[in-house]
């Protein structure tokens, strides 16, 4: 079979892409195929947590990122009266080489475009080309491609990554039995809006509960000169009703009226917030149960395909992220082999699994949820007669180790490393 490409990378998200970055570093080939005809703004604010801003850094782009993001400083816990309830400082400020990174997920995704495109070239991006069919063979892998149009083609490749999402056709393909993606009965609304700077204009702000309702609020801008930023919200809550998986389904204002009552924080008019949000997205909070095996021959997962987890701890991006550098640099050290795809699911499913579990079960925002069961929602003079700041600190550590992979290092092949097999 006559190789079209080296790599053949499915879905052009932010996994999908960064993917191809690094590959390209690696002096891999790629190509990239995306099913939809034109890319669309959308999604809200995410962060990059440090150890994800490293390896972008490392293939040159930090310093876009640092201006179109906000360097997020701290992180604050209320209650629904508005107490503190702790305080945990955030890249930088809590000692990391690099900072925590808020940006809206749109120019993210720009400014992966335009290096992709910088640095690959656009013919090796293929709008309108979606992944219908794989059939794998001794040498590669031939990946049946179908447009809009209903026409099909066929391109080989020595290795397949899906990077297609949390309904990702690739993964269906190796998993045809799993099910649909599985409901936390938590409901999310997101928006961003134009509002005040508050506190030290890079906190992130989370009160409430998800029993009584959350919300978190992050500035995804700097400070402009009349002392406002685009501040990215999302609002949650305990519900049974619940909207599709899908990032572009407009949520309806009316759902929120929980969301407008007084929050008692003076720094912030939560109420304000959300009226003055020209769109509103809902989303449910969703996963997947983790699979045993990403890796089938030469076709793998990656990103929300491999490991779909609940949107705690600034995670998704970044597990995503962790996931591209870490395979290219196996497809770099073993080449385009059975045994990269191995040694790549071998450092990442454990990893992504237990923060998958984790969220699951006790993750970071457990502390409002902590405080408002052990209190009853009803108010509190002061914090440490309900809950000490150490075992406040060992629940947020806990998942900040778990959650922080690494990159890892292997010895180098030879100049052959590149050749299949």
């Amino acid at each position: 079979m006559t190789m079209e490409t080296d790599v053949l990378i499915v879905g052009a998200g932010i996994g999908g892409l960064t993917l191809a970055l690094a590959l390209h570093a690696q002096g891999i080939p790629c190509l990239v195929i995306e099913g939809t005809a034109e890319f669309q703004s959308i999604g809200a604010g995410i962060n990059l947590l440090p150890h994800a801003v490293e390896p972008l850094a490392g293939i040159g782009l930090y310093s876009a990122l640092l201006q179109n993001a906000n360097s997020t400083t701290f992180l604050q816990f209320y209650s629904r009266h508005g107490a503190h309830i702790y305080t945990a400082a955030r890249g930088t400020k809590a000692g990391h080489s690099w900072p925590q990174l808020s940006i809206h997920r749109a120019r993210l995704h720009e400014l992966l475009v335009q290096e992709f495109k910088a640095r690959l070239g656009e013919t090796r991006l293929h709008m309108d080309a979606k992944c219908v069919g794989l059939e794998q063979r001794n040498d590669g892998v031939a990946v049946l491609v179908s447009n809009r149009a209903g026409e099909t083609r066929t391109i080989a490749a020595g290795i397949v990554v899906g990077c297609d999402g949390i309904r990702s056709r690739v993964r269906q393909m190796l998993a045809p039995n799993e099910g649909e993606p599985l409901y936390s009965g938590v409901m999310m609304w997101r928006g961003i809006a134009e509002m005040p700077c508050f506190l030290d204009g890079s906190t992130m702000v989370l009160a409430g509960s998800l029993r009584s309702g959350k919300m978190v609020a992050y500035p995804i801008s700097g400070v402009s000169p009349c002392r406002t930023q685009r501040v990215n919200w999302v609002a949650e809550i305990r519900t049974q009703h619940r909207s599709q998986a899908s990032w572009d389904v407009a949520g309806q204002r009316q759902d929120l009226t929980w969301a407008d009552r007084d929050w008692h924080l003076p720094w912030l008019d939560v109420a304000a917030m959300i009226r003055t949000t020209s769109t509103i997205m809902a989303y449910p909070m969703v996963d997947k149960d983790p699979l045993d095996a990403w890796s089938q021959g030469r076709i793998t997962l990656l990103g929300d395909a491999a490991h779909p987890m609940y949107p705690f701890g600034s995670n998704g991006a970044c597990q995503a992220i962790l996931d591209g550098f870490t395979l290219a640099e196996c497809l770099s050290c073993f080449g385009l082999t059975e045994r990269a795809l191995e040694e790549y699911q071998q450092a990442r499913l454990p990893p992504t699994k237990a923060v998958t579990l984790l969220n699951r079960t006790i993750p970071p925002d457990v502390v409002l949820d902590e405080v408002d069961a052990r209190t009853r929602g009803e108010p509190f003079d002061a914090i440490n007669s309900v809950i000490s700041q150490t075992e406040l600190a060992e629940i947020m550590g806990r998942y900040q180790q778990i959650s922080a992979g690494r990159i890892p290092k292997f010895s180098r092949r030879s100049s052959l490393a590149h050749a299949a097999g």
